[in-house]
């Protein structure tokens, strides 16, 4: 390994076991592993806040159509200029990253959407001052970044910006279905930047948003069926879910065109940092490449944030005795997770029975998973041989463990050495 590699690593496990930037991360309790399906109550959604009644996703859950994730199905909705569609979020205020982790598929969960503009993603957007009952025209400003089709048939981004409802949008090849995507607002930039699998992170678009406001909407996205979705009417659309058979009153405007909802975005977790700016670049234009280099902005940006997501959680819980364990740590080939449910929490819902082992790489990805075997009262260990769920050895780093199901238990930092 390269001494910048090594540089990086040491940078990395600093973070993990105490930088008092990311430690005061007041952010954290905003994150969520989705682990835990109680958790969805933790989320907002437009239509709900701003009184629209108009329930787009056909699937909304966590830890339960798919272990360990939120999972949306929309049915035919957008979001474009004015049209409103399916979002989930939480109120953030100051400045802030998001990172998801975000596979997005068609409906049969693995191939390409067969239907123009079907993603997934991260989405920052001005909470409306008006509900449905008094709606105008012309406020709607956000920003986003998703993965998915639009127009090529093929894996590809989104990027949106949209303001005072006019929409400017960049589409752009993507490799696979997968990849880690993040969005970071501080002062006047909003900076969209992504992680495809096995590589670096990418700057891949800033904005300069002078007009949105101190308190912003943030969280995940997904939409589709844009082919169908133009021929309603912005508020038909937004009033209403438009499905078969459609709502009363509501008329097809294009019959011959059938309604062909076909997205399945998936999402690992969602994870709230602030960000640490470098004393050199405060206020600096963040928005301007001519003024802030990409690596500029990857210096405090991408990994950092995606883990400091976390590592508020496993310092909170190492301290109160409850955290994994993990023996021997370092390890070599083969590493013993455990956790035992203190008194106090053996009564939740999703008990250690029902739990699993997780090892994510400090991407975010998971890497591995591992059954969780009872051991005693309270008790459920596994073993991991240092191999990804398709067999392959991983590589020498710092790896985070979990308890899925099990919140309290937290992150257990594992580090595999040569």
């Amino acid at each position: 390994m390269s001494a910048r590699g090594l540089a990086s690593i040491g940078a990395v496990v600093s973070l993990l076991f105490g930088s008092p930037a990311f430690a005061q991360n007041d952010l954290l309790p905003l994150s969520d592993e989705f682990g835990n399906a109680a958790t969805l109550s933790q989320w907002q959604r437009r239509h709900v806040v701003e009184g629209w009644g108009n329930e787009q996703l056909e699937v909304w859950d966590i830890d339960s159509s798919a272990p360990g994730r939120m999972v949306m199905v929309p049915f035919t909705a957008t979001w474009y200029q004015e049209y409103l569609g399916p979002f989930a979020f939480k109120r953030v205020g100051g400045d802030f990253v998001i990172t998801s982790a975000v596979t997005t598929t068609g409906r049969d969960g693995h191939s390409v959407p067969q239907t123009a503009f079907s993603l997934g993603g991260v989405f920052v957007r001005e909470p409306r001052v008006t509900q449905a009952a008094n709606w105008v025209a012309g406020e709607e400003d956000y920003v986003f970044l998703s993965i998915g089709t639009g127009t090529s048939g093929d894996w590809q981004y989104e990027v949106k910006t949209t303001d005072n409802s006019a929409s400017v949008l960049n589409l752009s090849a993507a490799p696979e279905s997968s990849a880690v995507l993040q969005l970071a607002r501080i002062d006047d930039a909003v900076i969209a930047l992504r992680r495809e699998p096995g590589q670096p992170w990418v700057v891949h678009r800033r904005y300069s948003r002078t007009d949105l406001p101190d308190t912003l909407q943030v969280g995940l996205v997904s939409y589709t069926d844009w082919d169908k979705v133009q021929h309603f009417t912005t508020l038909v659309h937004n009033q209403n879910v438009l499905a078969l058979p459609l709502p009363p009153g509501v008329n097809d405007p294009t019959p011959g065109v059938p309604f062909a909802p076909d997205v399945r975005a998936s999402f690992d977790y969602a994870r709230f940092a602030r960000p640490v700016v470098p004393a050199e670049l405060i206020g600096a234009d963040l928005s301007n490449p001519g003024a802030v280099s990409d690596a500029q902005l990857l210096s405090f940006l991408g990994e950092a944030p995606s883990v400091a997501g976390t590592v508020g959680v496993a310092t909170r819980v190492a301290r109160d005795g409850s955290a994994l364990g993990a023996s021997p740590n370092p390890f070599r080939s083969n590493v013993v997770l455990a956790w035992t449910a203190p008194a106090a929490s053996e009564s939740h819902s999703n008990g250690p029975h029902r739990a699993r082992f997780e090892v994510l790489d400090l991407g975010g990805r998971r890497v591995a998973t591992l059954s969780a075997l009872a051991v005693g009262p309270g008790r459920v260990q596994a073993a991991w041989d240092g191999r990804d769920d398709a067999g392959r050895e991983v590589a020498v780093g710092v790896y985070l463990a979990r308890l899925t199901g099990v919140p309290e238990a937290g992150f257990r930092r594992i580090v595999r050495i040569r």
